[in-house]
């Protein structure tokens, strides 16, 4: 009996530092998109990949809405019946992303990373997004 007690808290410790690595990522790719919306200009690396795409706008519309969603998704996440509208969030975020680099048409490797990647990020997060689970108590 003890061994399935153990067995059964260390899949809900992986479980539980699965869902809090994917909600980090989230934050993390939530933040530095929103930089990059908010200072387009030099010397950030949104700068660079303007000048790689036609139509600048769409990058930068999609680095901001796409901010806006994943830090929409981390609140709306946090319960678990409105998990799938948290995924919801995130895979628009991520065609939102995906749209701008097909539609700004330049693919650079500037413009890549900065629409395709956090495209990825948000795209394999909405997978197993779910609420951050609460601190270990230490036992």
């Amino acid at each position: 009996m003890p061994n399935s007690i153990r067995t059964a808290d260390s899949v809900a410790g992986a479980h539980a530092k699965r869902l809090n690595l994917v909600n980090v990522a989230v934050i993390i790719t939530s933040v530095v998109l929103a930089g990059l919306a908010i200072w387009p200009g030099e010397p950030t690396a949104s700068a660079d990949a303007m000048d790689e795409l036609r139509v600048p706008d769409y990058a930068w519309a999609a680095h901001g809405l796409s901010a806006l969603l994943g830090v929409g998704a981390i609140f709306v996440g946090q319960r678990s019946r409105w998990r799938a509208y948290a995924r919801l969030l995130l895979a628009v975020a991520a065609l939102l992303l995906i749209g701008a680099l097909l539609l700004g048409g330049g693919f650079g490797p500037r413009s890549i990373l900065t629409l395709l990647l956090p495209a990825v990020v948000f795209a394999v997060a909405a997978t197993s997004f779910g609420p951050m689970p609460p601190p270990e108590n230490g036992d």
